[in-house]
This record gives C-alpha cells, structure tokens and sequence, in this order.
C-alpha cells in the first residue's frame, strides 16, 4: 500500500460480498483489489473523517439470536 492510500484510510473499509467500500484509493490498489476478485467502491466519506473514521467506523454488526 502507498502513504496516500494510508491516508486515505484504506485499510478502513467494508468489505460487502466482494464489493470493497472505502474512502479513496489508488489505482494501483484498485487494480490490485480486482486482480484479487474484489470490486473496489470509492465513496467519498470527507466528513466522518475529519472526526478520526472510515467506513467501517460507519458499519453496525448485527448478529441474530
């Protein structure tokens, strides 16, 4: 991964039956992404980063009993 990616909070994201949610990310790892079977979705998420978090800051695990 490159600093930009880091930055960009990559390694924050979602992965949603092989789509992969995330702030941003360059092509390089979107290519990689794909190579990899995943479809990147870049989904500008400026606001909740300026409070520290990313897409999987925005996610809800719910877990049926």
């Amino acid at each position: 991964m490159e600093e930009g990616d880091a930055l960009e909070f990559c390694c924050n994201a979602v992965d949603l039956d092989g789509y992969v949610f995330m702030n941003g990310a360059s092509e390089n790892l979107q290519n990689r992404l794909r190579s990899a079977g995943f479809t990147p979705v870049i989904t500008p998420l400026s606001e909740f980063m300026k409070a520290g978090g990313g897409a999987k800051c925005l996610t809800l695990k719910l877990v049926e009993i």
